[in-house]
This record gives structure tokens, sequence and C-alpha cells, in this order.
């Protein structure tokens, strides 16, 4: 049976103290080895932004596929990846067929110096 989504409480990780950051770093650990997945609670990310996030994304991906060719990417990149383009049960060394998931991937630039 696989094991349940576990919710981590990110406020502690914002009050500041090592031990409690350690805390919050140690349950996201146990939740990535455990389940692979985890749900965040105190995050400090307003409602609004999560519920236009949630908006942008139900429109973008309900844009045909020919359209979101445009922004098609290799697995590692930023944009989007269509249905088929990754095995995720390779991770753990399984040979699965592909994804049926697509996904967008926006992550955060660097900083520089």
């Amino acid at each position: 049976m696989p094991a349940p989504v576990p919710v981590i409480d990110l406020t502690p990780w914002f009050a500041g103290a090592p031990r409690d950051r350690a805390g919050v770093a140690r349950q996201v650990d146990e939740a990535l080895r455990s389940s692979g997945f985890l749900l965040i609670t105190g995050h400090r990310v307003p409602g609004a932004v999560r519920a236009q996030t949630r908006a942008t994304a139900r429109e973008f991906f309900a844009l045909p596929a020919e359209v979101k060719a445009r922004y098609a990417i290799t697995v590692g990149g930023r944009g989007w990846i269509p249905p088929g383009a990754e095995a995720n049960g390779y991770a753990e060394g399984t040979a699965t067929p592909p994804d049926l998931k697509e996904s967008f991937l926006a992550r955060r630039r660097p900083a520089h110096g």
C-alpha cells in the first residue's frame, strides 16, 4: 500500500531557529523518501497568487497541442513537456511506459552577484 502524502507546515522554517529549520528539512526528506510527494502549509504564498497561478495553468493546458508545442522543451529546461516525454518510474530504476501527464516548468533563475 502506498504511503500517504504527508502535510508539512513550513511555519517553523520561517521562525528561523536552526533546530526548527532542521526539523522541517527532516520532514521534507522523509516525505520524499517515503511517498515521493508532499503538501505544504504555512508557506506564506497569498491566496490570490495561488488562485491566479491555477487559473493560468488551466488556461495554458487547455490550449491545443500545436500551440503548446511552441513552448516545448527537453526534460531539465523551462517550458512545456508534452505527454509521453517523461517516464518518472525511471527515477527508481524501473522501466515503465512514458507518463501520460504533461508539465510546464518555470524554475526561478538564480540571482547574479
